[in-house]
């Protein structure tokens, strides 16, 4: 496949502050890490070793997203709360929040920009393929997916804190420790999904394609919205490639060949930049994961608003959306 990359990505050396020796992670393929290999990194007592859960759970689903964290983690770990560190001016879920607020929510969790951040869920691979995605729309890359999350952690017999959770002591860094920049081009807006959409339907030099990673019941409009007031259906001129499909049953990320196979059997183009779409923009960073992971050579971007969006607002004729548009991006 010539439009992957030529070598590995992962192929860097960490120096870890605190610790005696240089590691390399050279076993996983960026952006995963293995749960052997992190609790290397934990034996080793790096101090700029930050490790979150991002547990995320849909609505109406019974869970809650601290009922585990809250008597048991992976040791060391901080709660990283994807509701909370969102734009809250808006009555959609979990919009990524500003630069702003981005940087005053990683002072008060003392997440540097010099930090190692390993993501897991005690789930899978959800919310921690999202916080990966948003990290690095904050232009951290030294930012890891824990494979199998921590469902596996325990399956392998891994240590677990079940002790009352305590706060790490803060280290007080200077401020612009604490600065990250965001990048917008890699968020998609409703009115950029609409001109993509557009051209996707009439093959109108289309460079993007749209990918809806929910179920194909919800795809197809068969299965009602978990949230309510959202009609049913797609993203018109969007394809469909079920996230479960990405993952194994112990929720680790397939091989970099089936993932390929997955793709092209999906209908999706490699040679085109790639937008993920889901149900409220946490699901659809794992496949921007899984494209990091077999090192996709084009551009991805992830629609935020999502279906939680789109499905709320009334289906616009082609008429009306280059009306809308008829200025900028389609002649």
């Amino acid at each position: 496949f010539f439009f992957f990359k030529q070598k590995t990505a992962y192929e860097i050396s960490a120096c870890l502050v605190g610790s005696e020796m240089c590691i390399r992670d050279r076993p996983s393929i960026y952006p995963i890490i293995k749960p052997a290999e992190l609790n290397t990194l934990i034996n080793q007592g790096a101090s700029n070793l930050r490790l979150l859960c991002c547990t995320f759970v849909l609505p109406n689903s019974g869970l809650t997203k601290t009922s585990v964290f809250e008597y048991q983690r992976i040791p060391k770990s901080t709660f990283f709360d994807v509701d909370q560190i969102a734009d809250q001016s808006t009555d959609l879920p979990h919009m990524l929040p500003s630069e702003q607020e981005f940087n005053q929510h990683m002072q008060r969790l003392d997440i540097s920009n010099q930090d190692k951040i390993v993501c897991y869920d005690d789930y899978g691979l959800w919310g921690s393929s999202r916080v990966w995605w948003t990290f690095k729309v904050f232009g951290h890359k030294n930012v890891h997916i824990l494979n199998g999350g921590f469902p596996l952690w325990q399956k392998m017999n891994l240590p677990i804190d079940k002790s009352p959770y305590q706060e790490r002591s803060h280290r007080n860094l200077p401020k612009e420790a604490y600065t990250f920049r965001k990048n917008s081009d890699l968020i998609k807006t409703f009115e950029q999904i609409q001109v993509e959409s557009y051209k996707s339907k009439h093959n109108k030099n289309n460079e993007w394609q749209i990918v809806d990673v929910r179920a194909p019941e919800r795809y197809k409009g068969l299965q009602p919205e978990p949230r309510p007031g959202l009609r049913s259906g797609h993203i018109p001129g969007s394809k469909n490639l079920f996230f479960n499909e990405l993952q194994t049953a112990d929720k680790e990320f397939k091989s970099v060949e089936e993932i390929q196979a997955i793709l092209k059997n999906a209908g999706i183009d490699l040679n085109k930049n790639i937008i993920s779409s889901c149900g409220s923009g946490v699901t659809s960073c794992i496949l921007n994961a899984a494209l990091e992971y077999i090192q996709f050579n084009n551009k991805v971007a992830l629609y935020d608003g999502a279906w939680a969006e789109y499905g709320s607002k009334p289906e616009y004729k082609d008429e009306e959306i280059i009306k809308k548009i008829n200025h900028c991006l389609l002649y």
